[in-house]
C-alpha cells in the first residue's frame, strides 16, 4: 500500500479487532507488531512483540520483528541479546540439515552495519546467502518451504549484502549480487524490490535513461509501486530539472501515502505546489476544501475568489457558493451561483454536471431564504437537465449512471416535500413516482411514499428497514418533544409522548421485578434514595404535562384515561394502584379485545402481587392478532408474560414469547436481555454472550446494567479481554457503577495473567 497512512490504519485496526476476537492467537498477535513497524511506531511494536513471543513457545516471527525494531530504535545492546537467543532457539528446533536460520545472520548483518562494521556485516551476509532455501537452486520454491524461509526474506538478504558492499566501495561485487538476485527471482512477486535497488546502482553511474527504464517498467498494480514513483519524482526534480513532471509524481504520491488526508500538512503540500503552477484550479479547490476543514474560511474564500478572477475555472463556484452558505452568507452565495449559470447551454458533461450542482444548491439555499418559486424552478431546471444527462451517460459512460440516478431520485425527493409544505399532494405523490423510476428499491422514498399513501403497514416495514441501517437515539425524544409541545398540529402529540417518557424513562417493564430486583444489587442505600426521588419527580412532571392533554377525539379520550390512571399505578402506593385498577377493568369490560386497557390491567395485579390474574390477563392477549396499531402494548404484553415464566422456571414458554416479540420488532432490547438471562441459568455462557450482546447494542451501549451481564457472561466463557473491553466501556461512561470492578473487570485481568 506504499504506507498510505489511511490504508495502515485500517489494516491496523482489522488486526486489533482479529486479535479482541483472538486475543490467544500468536500469529495475529505478530502481526499486530508488524502492523506498528509499518506506522514508524517503533516502541510500540517492541511492546506488542514481547507480548507476541509470551503466546507460544517458540515464535520467531515474533522475536526476529523485535530485533530487527531494537535495530532501527538504536538499541543495539537489547538486539544483540535477543539475537543470541535467536540463535539458541534456532539451535533448539533445527533440523540436522539446518542448524541456523538465515533471518539470523541479515539481522546481525544490519546490526554489524549500524555499527560501522561494513566488512564483518559483508562475511555475514555471505553466510547467509549460502545457507539452504536462500538460493533457489534446482528445486525451486520447495527450498524456500522446507527451510522455512521466506522469498522476501531471502530477496532480503541479496539486497542487504549489494547495499553493504556498496558502501565498502565493492562496486563490482555489488553489481554481481544484483545480478544473481534478477536470476534467482525473475517472476516472482519481490522482483520489484530488486529492480528498485538496482535504480540505484544505475543513478550512481549517472545512467539515467536505465533508470528511468527500470522504474517505468514497474505498474501501479505490483508491490512497491509507490517506492518506484518516489524516485521517479526525485529524478525529475534532480536529475532533469523538470518541475512539471515532478509536481505531477510528487502530488500522486502524498495522495497516495495519506499525507493529503490530514488538512494542515495537505495545505502545506498544495501551497508549496501551487507556486509552480499558480493557474492550477484544481490544486485552489483542494487548498480551499482543506482550508474550510481547518475553520480558515476567510482565506478558502480569498482562494477561491482569486482563482475565478483568472477565468476558466467556473467549477469553482458552487465550492465558493457551498461555502458561503456555510457562513449563512446568502445573497453573496445565490449571487455567485446565479452568474454562473449565465451562460448558453453548453453540451459537454463535466458542464450539465457541474450546472445540476449548482441549481441544486441555488435552490437548497432559496429553500432557506424563503424564496419557494424560484427553489422549485431551480430544482425543475436541475432535474430537466439531469434526464438529459442521463441519457447522455447510457451512450458515453455507464459507469456512473448509478450515482447519477440517485442524484435524480434526490431532486425529485426534494420536489416533493416542497410540494407537500405547498399541500399539492397530487403534484407531490407525482413526483415520488418519478423518484422511485430511477431508484425503484429505495427505502426512504418507498416509505415516505406509503407514509404519504396512509399506508401505514407498508411504510412502517420500510422504515423498519432503515431502522436496521441506523439505529435511532431515544434519549434525545423528550428533547425535541419539548421543542414541540406548543405547536398546533403536533402539540397534544408531543404532550402524550413526554408523558409516557416521564413514567417510564428507561422503557422497562412495568410490573416486572426480575431485572430490578438484581439492579437494586448494585445500588447502595444513597443511590437507591435519590432513584427514589427522581421518580417521584417524573410522576409530578407527568401530572402537570396531563394538564396541557386536552383530548378532541374519543380515542384521545381513552388515552387520557389511562395516562391518568398510569400516574396513579408510578406512584406504587397500594390504595392510588388499586383505584387505577377499578379504572383499568370498566374499560376493558366496555370494549371487548382493548388490549391497552388489558395490559394495564395485568401490569396493576403485578405491582398488587395479583399474579394469576395478571398471566390471566396476558394469556388472553396473546390469542389476539397482532396489529400495528397496537404493536408497543402487544410487544410489553408478551415481554410482562414472558417475565412471568422465567421467574416459574418455564423458559420454553417463555422463550417462545421474545421470539415472537423480535419477529415484530428486532431491535427489541428487552428480548434479547431475558434471552441472555434464561442462556445465563443454563450456563450456556456463550448464548448468553450472543443475547447479551445484542440487548447492548440495541441499547446503544448505554445501559451499564446490561454492559455488566454481557461482561459477567464473556468472562464466565473465559474471554477475559472481550470482558475487560466491555468493563471500559462500561466504567467510561458509568465510573462508580458497583461490583463491576471487582467482580469483573479484576478478576478477568488476573484471569489473564495466569
Amino acid at each position: 500500500c506504499g504506507r498510505n497512512r489511511n490504508i495502515l490504519d485500517q489494516t491496523y485496526s482489522l488486526v486489533e479487532h482479529s486479535l479482541y476476537m483472538a486475543p490467544t492467537d500468536a500469529q495475529i498477535a505478530t502481526e499486530l507488531g508488524f502492523q506498528l513497524v509499518l506506522q514508524d511506531k517503533l516502541q510500540d511494536a517492541v511492546k506488542r512483540y514481547t507480548d507476541a513471543m509470551k503466546l507460544k513457545e517458540i515464535n520467531m516471527p515474533a522475536l526476529t520483528g523485535k530485533i530487527q525494531a531494537e535495530i532501527l530504535l538504536g538499541q543495539l545492546e537489547d538486539a544483540e541479546q535477543q539475537l543470541e537467543l535467536l540463535k539458541e532457539m534456532q539451535e533448539f528446533i533445527g533440523t540436522s540439515a539446518v542448524r541456523e536460520h538465515p533471518l539470523y545472520h541479515l539481522i546481525k548483518a544490519r546490526a554489524l552495519k549500524k555499527m560501522g562494521k561494513s566488512s564483518e556485516a559483508i562475511a555475514t551476509l555471505k553466510v547467509a546467502i549460502a545457507l539452504p532455501g536462500v538460493r533457489r537452486g534446482n528445486t525451486g520454491r520447495a527450498t524456500l518451504v522446507s527451510a522455512n524461509v521466506s522469498v522476501s526474506d531471502s530477496v532480503s538478504v541479496y539486497l542487504e549484502l549489494a547495499a553493504a558492499q556498496h558502501s565498502n566501495g565493492e562496486q563490482d561485487e555489488a553489481a554481481k549480487v544484483m545480478q544473481d538476485a534478477i536470476h534467482e527471482f525473475a517472476g516472482m512477486p519481490e522482483e520489484t524490490r530488486i529492480t528498485i535497488a538496482n535504480v540505484d546502482l544505475a543513478l550512481i553511474q549517472d545512467d539515467v535513461d536505465t533508470a528511468f527504464s527500470m522504474l517505468r517498467s514497474i505498474l501501479p498494480e505490483q508491490p512497491y509501486y509507490i517506492e518506484a514513483q518516489k524516485k521517479l519524482a526525485q529524478i525529475y526534480l534532480h536529475k532533469q530539472k523538470d518541475q512539471r513532471l515532478y509536481i505531477s509524481c510528487y502530488m500522486y504520491v502524498k495522495d497516495r501515502d495519506g499525507s493529503l488526508t490530514r488538512p494542515e500538512k495537505a495545505i502545506e503540500v498544495y501551497e508549496q505546489v501551487l507556486k509552480k503552477n499558480p493557474h492550477d484550479g484544481h490544486l485552489v479547490r483542494k487548498i480551499g476544501q482543506a482550508l474550510v476543514k481547518t475553520h480558515h474560511y476567510t482565506k478558502a474564500i480569498h482562494y477561491f475568489e482569486t482563482a475565478l478572477k483568472i477565468g476558466g475555472q467556473d467549477f469553482l463556484c458552487h465550492d465558493l457558493a457551498e461555502l458561503l452558505l456555510k457562513l449563512r452568507l446568502f445573497e453573496k452565495a445565490k449571487k455567485v451561483l446565479r452568474k454562473a449559470l449565465e451562460h448558453d447551454f453548453k453540451n459537454d458533461l463535466a458542464t450539465m454536471m457541474n450546472d445540476v450542482k449548482c441549481l441544486m444548491l441555488l435552490a437548497k439555499i432559496c429553500t432557506k431564504t424563503n424564496e419557494v418559486e424560484e427553489a422549485l424552478s431551480a430544482y425543475s431546471k436541475a432535474y430537466d437537465l439531469q434526464k438529459r444527462l442521463l441519457k447522455r451517460l447510457m451512450l458515453e459512460q455507464t459507469d456512473i449512471i448509478p450515482a447519477q440516478n440517485q442524484l435524480a431520485a434526490s431532486i425529485c425527493t426534494e420536489i416533493a416535500h416542497l410540494c407537500m409544505d405547498r399541500q399539492e399532494y397530487d403534484k407531490a405523490a407525482h413526483y415520488y413516482k418519478e423518484g422511485l423510476g430511477f431508484v425503484e428499491n429505495d427505502p426512504k422514498m418507498m416509505a415516505d411514499l406509503m407514509f404519504k399513501k396512509q399506508e401505514y403497514e407498508h411504510a412502517t416495514f420500510y422504515y423498519r428497514r432503515l431502522l436496521e441501517r441506523s439505529p435511532g437515539q431515544p434519549n434525545e425524544a423528550l428533547k425535541h418533544f419539548n421543542k414541540a409541545r406548543k405547536d398546533s398540529d403536533w402539540g397534544q402529540s408531543s404532550i402524550y409522548n413526554m408523558i409516557q417518557i416521564c413514567l417510564n424513562p428507561d422503557n422497562e417493564i412495568i410490573g416486572s421485578n426480575l431485572f430490578e430486583t438484581q439492579d437494586e444489587d448494585f445500588r447502595n442505600s444513597e443511590e437507591s434514595t435519590k432513584k427514589k426521588e427522581t421518580d417521584q419527580l417524573a410522576v409530578t412532571t407527568a401530572d402537570k404535562l396531563l394538564k396541557e392533554y386536552h383530548p378532541q377525539t374519543q380515542e384521545e379520550q381513552e388515552q387520557r384515561t389511562l395516562l391518568q390512571n398510569s400516574c396513579l399505578m408510578a406512584t406504587n402506593d397500594r390504595s392510588k394502584v388499586e383505584k387505577a385498577l377499578e379504572v383499568f377493568t370498566e374499560m376493558a369490560s366496555i370494549k371487548k379485545d382493548h388490549i391497552p386497557s388489558l395490559l394495564a390491567i395485568a401490569q396493576a395485579c403485578m405491582i398488587l402481587k395479583l399474579i394469576p390474574r395478571a398471566r390471566n390477563q396476558l394469556k388472553r392477549i396473546t390469542k389476539i392478532n397482532w396489529n400495528l396499531k397496537e404493536a408497543e402494548e402487544f410487544e410489553k404484553s408478551w415481554l410482562l408474560l414472558a417475565d412471568i415464566y422465567i421467574k416459574a422456571g418455564k423458559y420454553d414458554l417463555a422463550t417462545e414469547l421474545l421470539k415472537r416479540c423480535l419477529q415484530y420488532n428486532q431491535s427489541c432490547c428487552k428480548a434479547y436481555e431475558y434471552l441472555g438471562f434464561i442462556m445465563e441459568k443454563e450456563q450456556s455462557y456463550m448464548d448468553a454472550v450472543t443475547n447479551y450482546k445484542l440487548a447492548w447494542t440495541c441499547s446503544n451501549e448505554a445501559n451499564p446494567a446490561i454492559g455488566y451481564k454481557l461482561a459477567f457472561n464473556y468472562m464466565k466463557a473465559k474471554m477475559y479481554m472481550h470482558a475487560i473491553d466491555i468493563c471500559h466501556k462500561v466504567l467510561k461512561n458509568h465510573p462508580t457503577y458497583p461490583k463491576i470492578q471487582k467482580e469483573v473487570f479484576e478478576k478477568a485481568r488476573a484471569s489473564l495473567k495466569q
